[in-house]
């Protein structure tokens, strides 16, 4: 909600309020609520004026509405979400110490897309079915190397930005199956979320290899498999992955430098 809206929103107007405001007034959000559960998404994006007049509802249920005398009550469970750092903000005074105690009661953490990413073929597929139930249209698959390259990624935007990924992908796939070509939107998709680099795997297994390490190995996995299923069509590897064939050309070759430069076994 806008911050000049977020009052009257939760907590009603009476009539006549202020300019503007419907002739009957308007029962807020609170209001709404009463017996009932309210989930405020991004809370610690709310005004500290706001949050002041929050705690006091929170701690006896009783408010007001703008313009108005009359106390109302409300018995409502708050379920609340964010984003943000607590910690750094209560200590730059940006959100009340005493308000998070009250939200805090029980919290759930939902750790990032990038720290689970053995959950994206799970939610890839949920995706999809919810796709073609909407649409009317049969359920598609994504090939297993595109769920190797999702994986590789680093979805700064968390779910969110994966699901539009799959159903912009499920849109302009013409076969059942989606591909690493359906994805290649994701390569310029920087602008919208921040850095989408590929992220590298647990330290147990690279032992803390880099981020453009990892992007290769992956890049050179899936060039080298595209290979062996095309029967070396350069042509049409280049078209399954989504890239030109000229980086194609230039990523092979560099996978022949570092194959020729590694040491035979002993």
């Amino acid at each position: 909600m806008p911050p000049n809206l977020v009052e009257s929103e939760l907590f009603g107007y009476e009539p006549g309020a202020f300019t503007g405001a419907d002739r009957k007034g308007r029962k807020g959000k609170f209001e709404a609520a009463d017996t009932g559960t309210m989930f405020l998404d991004e809370i610690g994006d709310m005004p500290i004026d706001m949050q002041v007049k929050l705690l006091r509802v929170l701690q006896d249920g009783q408010f007001e509405r703008i313009g108005g005398e009359r106390a109302r009550h409300s018995d409502f469970r708050l379920i609340s979400a964010s984003n943000r750092d607590f910690k750094s903000m209560i200590a730059s005074s940006t959100f009340r110490l005493d308000l998070f105690y009250r939200i805090s009661a029980v919290t759930l953490r939902l750790p990032a897309l990038r720290d689970r990413l053995e959950d994206i073929p799970e939610l890839t597929d949920t995706f999809l079915e919810a796709f073609a139930m909407r649409h009317g249209a049969p359920k598609k698959g994504i090939s297993d190397q595109a769920i190797r390259y999702l994986q590789s990624r680093a979805w700064p935007g968390n779910i969110r930005q994966l699901q539009h990924a799959v159903e912009r992908a499920a849109i302009f796939c013409d076969g059942p199956t989606l591909s690493i070509a359906d994805f290649g939107h994701l390569e310029g998709a920087e602008h919208q979320y921040g850095s989408n680099r590929a992220i590298s795997p647990p330290q147990s297994e690279r032992g803390g290899a880099d981020i453009r390490e990892a992007k290769e190995r992956v890049e050179s996995e899936l060039i080298l498999e595209a290979m062996r299923r095309t029967g070396g069509n350069k042509k049409r590897v280049a078209e399954e992955l989504g890239i030109s064939r000229s980086y194609l050309y230039k990523r092979l070759s560099m996978m022949e430098g570092s194959h020729n430069n590694e040491s035979p076994a002993t």
